[in-house]
């Protein structure tokens, strides 16, 4: 995303790869994520409003490319 982002941005999907979603999800499968999963752990931030939401959003945002490239199997 270097070429397409500012580096701010960058560095922000960065931190919130490394910090959030890589620790709780990084030793699964793309096509074993549910939607029930990804709610869990947005509610689990619950109490980090800002960094749920933008974390929700990159999630998002991850998911639309990996079926975009073919990555996701239903």
């Amino acid at each position: 995303c270097a070429h397409r982002v500012k580096a701010s941005t960058k560095d922000r999907y960065t931190q919130l790869l490394d910090d959030y979603i890589l620790p709780q999800f990084g030793h699964r499968r793309l096509g074993d994520i549910t939607r029930a999963d990804i709610s869990t752990f947005h509610t689990s931030l619950s109490e980090k409003k800002a960094t749920a939401n933008r974390t929700l959003s990159l999630l998002s945002l991850l998911f639309n490319l990996a079926e975009t490239w073919g990555w996701h199997e239903n």
